[in-house]
């Protein structure tokens, strides 16, 4: 289904107000004192007490940032459980403490001191979040340290960098998927899966490696970050994703199918029965992922419309969103749906569930009688343009345009004359027009003239889903984007061929013979077909 779009980007000017870490400094106090007293217990006889100094300084933050060169002369204590906690306070009081970052590498690089000390290095590295080449050389060096927990920490920080150069870091992590320390092996998944999109090199390591993991919490790591990082272009990914489907534990299973919800369409409808199941689940990310991963396989999601519709009373927006989304993309086969998709247009419903409520409804197309009333009711009353847009599109699409009432209302429309409702008249008229052919009111005729002279119109050809996360310690569930793009001016034109004759007017006829020449060739050949039809 395409439907047009005015892309209208007007220009962002943000505003950020600067707050100096300095105003406060002497200020913040941890267990009752401040950051000058912990820093002169830095130099206590006793070991614990200098632990606890550079722990406290540590939970100071950037309140701490004075006592940085004092920490930095910490990590050379003679005991590692000091050292150890003034590497970590440096990472915690942060880009203050980027002066650090030469001593915390050569702590790191240095064979001689206590592998506790090297492994907090480098948290304390990832804390700064200093992404220079020089950082990422020791972190990636570190990878094959001979201390199993050096090579997690630098793995976990490798994954926190900012400014990283992702394909350099994405294969040196993926040479680690095979580390002989499980520990190591879960880090290394997590660091690629913060890489986001840049660890995607690593793609074919972590699908040999989730095949062959016999730690269950490691194979776990893996599909969180396979998740992240499949996309439908992906159809190597679906053979090992596939065969986890029926692994004996439920979330490797569940991340299975939710990486198979990702790539989406055909090639991941072995997933729905595990998909159904998640939908039901007691733990509300769990449901926000199944109902965004159903979404992405469209048609092929049928058997899952009961569980779907079900969904649609959910007790989570989220869910209730995401289910009509996928229960509109399933179309017609969805229409037992129908009188619930209806009940939710019910205004209290927050935007995104009537939104796609209503898509959902112009999608499966049929058995629209059933909702006419809440449709009706949405195109009169309903604050949000663009759901009421989408009553348009449903309305547009009754069996009996005129008899049903719709003709009617979408009529009413287009007398309105608010800037933000101009897509909703846009939508309208371009309906009446398929609808009533050459009986379309003038009025429309009007608007549709105006449409294909607006060249801000875009396609819209769908809402596409991201689930973000394999389980239930994922925050937001998923994400979905607009697919909008090209010329939409295609769509007027055609609308004005359908009214035929009626729609021979100079203004008309001339913008269709320029666009008869686009090199849009959707453009240029519905022009063409529509001259046809309206000059004789």
């Amino acid at each position: 289904m395409m439907h047009a779009r005015a892309a209208i980007r007007p220009a962002l000017v943000a505003l950020a107000v600067a707050l100096g870490a300095g105003s406060s400094w002497g200020q913040s106090r941890f267990l009752d004192k401040p950051a000058t007293d912990w820093a002169k217990q830095l130099t206590s006889p006793d070991a614990k007490g200098r632990r606890a100094a550079a722990f406290a300084l540590g939970k100071l933050g950037p309140s701490a940032a004075r006592e940085v060169p004092r920490l930095i002369v910490t990590l050379r204590d003679t005991d590692p459980s000091v050292g150890d906690a003034a590497a970590i306070a440096l990472g915690e009081i942060g880009d203050y403490a980027r002066n650090a970052v030469p001593a915390l590498l050569e702590t790191l690089a240095d064979k001689n001191n206590d592998a506790r000390v090297r492994r907090a290095a480098a948290v304390g590295l990832a804390g700064i979040k200093a992404g220079r080449d020089d950082v990422i050389a020791a972190l990636v060096t570190s990878l094959d340290d001979r201390d199993a927990g050096v090579r997690q920490n630098a793995a976990w920080a490798l994954g926190r960098l900012q400014g990283k150069p992702g394909r350099a870091v994405a294969e040196a992590l993926a040479g680690k998927l095979d580390d002989n320390d499980t520990l190591v092996r879960r880090d290394v998944a997590g660091a690629l899966r913060d890489l986001g999109p840049e660890a995607r090199p690593a793609l074919p390591a972590l699908l040999v490696r989730v095949g062959d993991e016999g730690d269950t919490e490691v194979r776990k790591a893996l599909l969180n970050t396979l998740v992240n990082l499949v996309t439908s272009d992906d159809a190597k990914a679906v053979p090992p994703l596939r065969a986890l489907l029926e692994d004996s534990n439920a979330e490797v299973a569940r991340g299975a199918a939710f990486a198979l919800g990702n790539i989406g369409g055909t090639l991941a409808a072995p997933a729905i029965p595990v998909l159904r199941e998640a939908l039901r689940d007691s733990d509300v990310t769990i449901r926000r992922l199944a109902s965004a991963a159903l979404a992405n396989i469209g048609p092929d999601a049928a058997p899952a419309v009961s569980d779907l519709a079900t969904a649609l009373s959910d007790s989570d927006a989220d869910v209730r969103s995401k289910a009509a989304l996928a229960l509109g993309r399933i179309g017609r086969r969805a229409e037992e749906a129908v009188p619930l998709l209806a009940k939710a247009l019910d205004p209290k419903e927050p935007d995104a569930v009537r939104l796609f409520a209503a898509e959902a409804l112009a999608q499966i197309a049929t058995q629209l009688e059933r909702a006419l009333p809440d449709l009706l009711r949405v195109l009169k009353e309903d604050k949000n343009q663009r759901v009421r847009q989408r009553a348009v599109w449903a309305l547009g699409r009754m069996a009996d345009l005129e008899g049903s009432g719709a003709a009617a209302a979408l009529e009413m429309v287009l007398a309105e004359k608010s800037e933000d409702a101009i897509m909703v008249r846009y939508e309208a008229a371009r309906y009446l027009a398929h609808g009533l052919g050459d009986k379309t009111p003038a009025r429309a005729i009007d608007i549709l003239t105006l449409m294909l002279n607006d060249k801000r119109l875009q396609i819209y050809s769908g809402t596409g889903t991201k689930v973000n996360g394999a389980g239930s310690e994922t925050t937001g569930g998923s994400s979905t984007e607009e697919r909008v793009g090209g010329d939409g001016r295609f769509l007027p034109a055609e609308a004005l061929g359908r009214i035929g004759p009626r729609a021979n007017r100079p203004e008309i006829v001339g913008v269709l013979e320029e666009m008869a020449k686009s090199r849009d060739p959707k453009v240029r050949d519905t022009a063409k077909d529509a001259l046809k039809l309206i000059v004789k």
